[in-house]
């Protein structure tokens, strides 16, 4: 589902903004129906990934897991030692505080994210999210609504990105994150400085 970008929001300095990058793992692809099983998390802050920083959350979970193990391997084993929902999202949320959070396809994990704070009846902040599928498409137009182009793995292999623990939350946070670091530096070399220069007149993600 396509969100409409929000043309009012106050644009930022890309290259001094603090990020949150993130990346859930869940039951399926839809929000209300499925479950978040895990989340990554990690850190960016003047271009660097702060690996330090690197966090992953596993959920509790009783419910079927269904043919999910097989894209993320996380079973139920994994699971039984994780944390509560609620808690876990509550943890998320302070830990993301007040950085831009950044993720690829956001519109997923943030759909995600709104419907797990629903269940448990946790304030949603107003967060400022970034997708690196907008930022590519701000760096190349053509890739506009070329889904082949724009996949997380497709990504990584045009900016020669090695794809390790890929289908895991903290893997994935992590190569999102490796992508956003080459992203921004090619907005550097070409003088996009602002977010509002990454806005291409279409229906985005957000």
């Amino acid at each position: 589902m396509f969100y409409r970008r929000n043309r009012t929001a106050k644009a930022y300095d890309l290259h001094r903004a603090n990020y949150t990058v993130l990346d859930t793992e869940t039951t399926g692809f839809e929000p209300g129906k499925d479950r978040i099983l895990s989340i990554g998390l990690v850190k960016m802050q003047n271009g660097k990934i702060l690996l330090k920083s690197a966090l992953e959350l596993f959920i509790q979970y009783e419910g079927n897991l269904g043919h999910s193990p097989t894209i993320h391997g996380i079973t139920m084993n994994a699971l039984e030692g994780g944390m509560p929902a609620e808690e876990a999202l509550r943890h998320t949320l302070d830990f993301i505080g007040t950085d831009t959070v950044v993720a690829h396809y956001a519109s997923f994990d943030r759909r995600m994210l709104e419907e797990l704070a629903r269940m448990y009846n946790v304030p949603w902040p107003e967060l400022r999210w970034l997708d690196t599928m907008d930022v590519e498409v701000g760096l190349n137009p053509s890739a506009h609504r070329q889904a082949h182009l724009l996949k997380l793995d497709q990504l990584l292999a045009d900016y020669q990105i090695p794809a390790l623990d890929r289908h895991t939350a903290l893997g994935d946070a992590y190569a999102t994150a490796r992508v956003l670091q080459k992203q921004l530096a090619l907005c550097r070399t070409q003088g996009i400085q602002y977010s509002s220069s990454l806005q291409p007149p279409r229906t985005g993600l957000l």
